[in-house]
């Protein structure tokens, strides 16, 4: 089952199989990005990629930090 699949079954209040985990990386990527301070391997990945780095699934909102 794919992130999209357990994600799905939860909301059906299904049970997914394993913890979804959906970290907000937003403000901790942009942050460490504009100050330079990113971990050396993620110097030069988009946040997108940062996710599948950790096997984390990306949490959306629809309200703006």
């Amino acid at each position: 089952m794919d992130y999209r699949e357990a994600i799905l079954k939860v909301f059906e209040r299904g049970n997914p199989g394993r913890i979804i985990w959906q970290p907000r990386l937003e403000l901790w990527y942009e942050y460490n990005k504009r100050r330079g301070t990113l971990p050396r391997e993620l110097k030069n990945v988009e946040l997108i990629d940062v996710y599948d780095i950790l096997h984390a699934s990306v949490r959306y909102f629809t309200t703006p930090l």
